[in-house]
């Protein structure tokens, strides 16, 4: 269908087939490696119980996962992912969130507590960080970034960071626009890139409320545009 960015997880339990399907175009001579970006993460996140706020919230990427968090287990985990596509680099590697879970085994995502939280660690993200930078000078990675993180935790990030991050990936839809945030990174050369930035549509239950607003159906009417062309539009001009 044309597309060049790739982005996946550990969590997401795609890599072998976006791996193949990436492989299986580059072998029909379709298009050249260094034509595709492909990212993924590792997500280091803390005491999630359901109540998040505007300034941390949950994302998806190619990201290293909270339980590897970890510095020494951080190259292992990188290169577990890049055996599990079948490619010899990627593009951009993200921190999924600042703080990470406890280990308890490749299979276990979500370790939790006694009491049903999440079995969050110590492990400070500076540290992972520092992990991440050596991915770079081993040629496993081109650029590393961040997922979720705030103006706060960027400034931290910044303050001993060898290799600036290159890209906060946040949540952002018109009912979470992140102007503040977005502006915040833009003064520190960091791009943005949003996810979610349709909600979590459930057309069942016709929610997000702004994807059926009457407002943004006249608009698509007026230029024979879909609700989701007009969201996404409002997104980039804003």
């Amino acid at each position: 269908m044309g597309y060049r960015h790739f982005d996946t997880a550990l969590i997401y339990r795609n890599e072998e087939a976006i791996g193949r399907g990436i492989r299986e175009k580059i072998n029909e001579g379709v298009v050249k490696r260094e034509d595709i970006f492909l990212v993924t993460k590792v997500w280091h996140y803390k005491s999630f119980n359901g109540n998040i706020n505007n300034k941390f919230l949950i994302k998806k990427l190619f990201q290293l996962w909270c339980i590897h968090h970890e510095p020494k287990k951080v190259e292992s985990a990188c290169r577990n992912s890049l055996e599990r596509l079948g490619l010899d680099y990627i593009d951009l590697y993200l921190m999924h969130a600042p703080v990470g879970f406890t280990y308890h085994g490749e299979d276990v995502l979500f370790p939790k507590l006694e009491n049903g939280l999440y079995d969050t660690n110590e492990v400070d993200y500076l540290d992972t960080w520092q992990a991440m930078e050596k991915l770079v000078d081993l040629g496993l990675v081109k650029s590393i970034g961040i997922s979720n993180f705030n103006a706060e935790q960027i400034d931290r990030l910044l303050s001993v960071a060898k290799i600036k991050p290159v890209n906060n990936q946040i949540e952002c839809n018109p009912n979470l626009n992140q102007k503040e945030l977005i502006k915040f990174c833009k003064e520190r050369d960091i791009i943005v890139s949003a996810y979610c930035p349709l909600g979590q549509p459930k057309p069942d239950q016709k929610t997000p409320d702004f994807m059926y607003d009457s407002k943004v159906k006249e608009i698509g009417k007026k230029y024979g545009k879909t609700a989701a062309q007009v969201i996404l539009r409002y997104l980039v001009s804003s």
